[in-house]
């Protein structure tokens, strides 16, 4: 039974990929509304505003001093980063206001970040939304095999070696929050997210 936390996860990702594929960015702008809806059926948001970085959440919220550290390599463009930035980062507050525990799955960040945001009020989250829009960024964005896979999956309407990819990317988020935070995750996962993604991948070409 689908909760109104996920269906809005679903939402934002669609609007992401929407986004992108407005702004002719490949592989985006090669599916159409459905294969998109399809790709952006992840349990968690796709775009995320530093939500493994305890660092720079730390001096955001005036807990550490020193400005936060900017986001490095690849960058949203400005004209999908600024009307992303604030839906993005009030839904992670409401999912912490409403359950601390449960935003580290639904928003994918870390226990400790999501306890921070639910301390934070409306207003400074919009003044934080406002003062580093350019920091939303889409996750794994270097890692371009994940999303061209899952793009190719859905355009083909390959349900199976989407699901695939899917799993592949739910075990690498819970991979990575093993890594960057106190939260217990069993170390099997990150062989099990190997493997998915060999599958996804499919058999190998023989030269």
């Amino acid at each position: 039974m689908k909760t109104d936390s996920q269906e809005m996860v679903y939402e934002l990702n669609e609007r992401l990929f929407e986004l992108l594929s407005r702004a002719g960015l490949s592989p985006w702008d090669q599916l159409d509304a459905g294969a998109r809806k399809q790709v952006a059926r992840l349990p968690f948001l796709v775009a995320e505003v530093h939500f493994l970085d305890l660092p720079w959440w730390l001096r955001v919220c005036g807990l550490e001093e020193g400005e936060p550290v900017g986001r490095a390599g690849v960058r949203l463009p400005r004209e999908i980063a600024e009307p992303l930035m604030l839906e993005v980062l009030m839904f992670a507050w409401h999912e912490a206001l409403a359950d601390r525990k449960m935003a580290v799955f639904t928003v994918g960040m870390t226990p400790e970040i999501s306890g921070m945001l639910a301390q934070l009020s409306a207003h400074r989250v919009r003044e934080v939304a406002a003062a580093y829009s350019g920091e939303v960024a889409m996750r794994w964005m270097d890692m371009t095999d994940i999303w061209k896979g899952m793009a190719e999956a859905a355009r083909q309407a390959d349900e199976k070696r989407l699901s695939l990819f899917h799993l592949h990317a739910k075990l690498l988020l819970m991979g990575t929050l093993r890594t960057t935070s106190q939260f217990q995750i069993p170390r099997r996962l990150d062989s099990l997210a190997a493997a998915s993604a060999e599958l996804a991948r499919g058999p190998r070409r023989k030269v």
